[in-house]
């Protein structure tokens, strides 16, 4: 049963989701609010789980030549004393690689399997109405133009409008962070896999890239700072992190790749948001978590598969609000338990004492690994 379908949003998930689905014989259009495609986001850390995701959506191999694959990561202290270290290997099941790469290549890469798929651009949705008369979603865009669909998928990202439409009591929650993210040219030396140094109420996380780059992630403990101006953005990161090891200092002291500096306060949605009838939330418009396990973008393509696969099992589209029942039932509880998993123990990283965290982390091991061991034992 084909059915259609339209996505708002045209980022990471909302692109699987549209190749995904198409490929599925379903008819498929995608509204994206930008006009066209600019520079956006830093890079993608894709854990097992995600590129074992994109393996069953034949993307894999294409996106490999852009990306880094490590094999373990270490934790460290500001001044680089290792904390706890551990390999990648025999944590998931089909040893599926871990990779990184910038996001701008990850969704260029994306896009390209779209040229069939109609995409309006510089749009959004302005008005849903559904009709239980004749099971159809009514979707009325910015400029003007109705469109009609048997489901609506909304891939808009963590502050999605459509969802903040439907559930408007839905808020999210911030865990007390303030966040820098950019990209910059690997430091001398520096090998292949990740590295987390923790201050006492602070964190740098270095992806190493391809061709010579890095991703870094830094956070601070900060109860108060809701935006700052760039210049003051890259002063506060720059004296944050002064006191850390020469790599960390000479990346928040350097050049910043593409001239960019992305910063902002870390939210989240604590419990995951769904459906309103035959529109249906993916993604971080779902479920947006913290960064701690690298799910993000994880477990918004294992929706993009379960939501394929629950939609093949349809013989009539009278059936459709019992499939995306099944597709609640089969996410939620897995979804809840990475939003749990990830959320707590990045509040408690930079907020706990600094000699009680570091035992703890030296008897324990990476939180990153300690979390994917986790969750690799089930499936999707």
């Amino acid at each position: 049963m084909n059915l259609s379908i339209v996505i708002s949003g045209c980022g990471l998930v909302g692109a699987a989701a549209a190749r995904a689905l198409s490929q599925a014989g379903h008819k498929v259009r995608v509204i994206e609010r930008v006009s066209q495609w600019l520079p956006r986001g830093a890079g993608v850390a894709l854990p097992a789980n995600a590129t074992s995701q994109l393996a069953k959506l034949g993307l894999l191999k294409q996106i490999e030549p852009f990306a880094q694959q490590g094999s373990a990561i270490s934790y460290l202290t500001a001044s680089g004393d290792r904390l706890c270290h551990r390999a990648f290997d025999g944590l998931y099941p089909d040893d599926a690689p871990y990779l990184a790469l910038r996001y701008q290549d990850l969704h260029e890469q994306l896009v390209a399997g779209l040229e069939d798929i109609p995409v309006a651009m510089g749009t959004e949705i302005s008005e849903v109405r559904q009709s239980d008369s004749d099971n159809s979603v009514a979707a009325k865009l910015s400029s003007g133009e109705q469109l009609h669909c048997d489901l609506l998928l909304s891939a808009e990202g963590l502050h999605s409008p459509l969802r903040q439409t439907l559930f408007p009591g839905t808020a999210l929650d911030d865990l007390g962070l303030f966040c820098w993210r950019f990209l910059a040219k690997k430091p001398d030396g520096f090998g292949h896999d990740p590295q987390l140094y923790l201050g006492r109420n602070d964190a740098f996380l270095i992806y190493p890239l391809s061709s010579g780059d890095v991703y870094c992630y830094g956070h601070r403990a900060d109860q108060d700072t809701l935006h700052l101006d760039e210049a003051e953005a890259l002063a506060q990161l720059q004296q944050c992190f002064s006191g850390y090891v020469p790599a960390v200092v000479q990346l928040t002291q350097g050049k910043m790749l593409e001239n960019r500096l992305i910063t902002g306060r870390m939210r989240v949605l604590n419990n995951p948001v769904w459906s309103s009838g035959r529109v249906l939330c993916i993604g971080d418009a779902a479920h947006g978590c913290g960064p701690i396990l690298q799910q993000g973008v994880a477990q918004g393509l294992e929706d993009v598969t379960v939501l394929t696969e629950v939609l093949g099992g349809l013989t009539n589209k009278e059936q459709l609000p019992q499939a995306l029942e099944q597709f609640r039932l089969r996410r939620d509880p897995r979804v809840r338990w990475v939003c749990e998993h990830s959320n707590t123990p990045l509040r408690l990283l930079s907020s706990e004492d600094e000699q009680l965290r570091n035992t703890r982390l030296k008897a324990t091991g990476p939180i990153h690994t300690q979390g994917w061991e986790a969750l690799f034992k089930s499936q999707p």
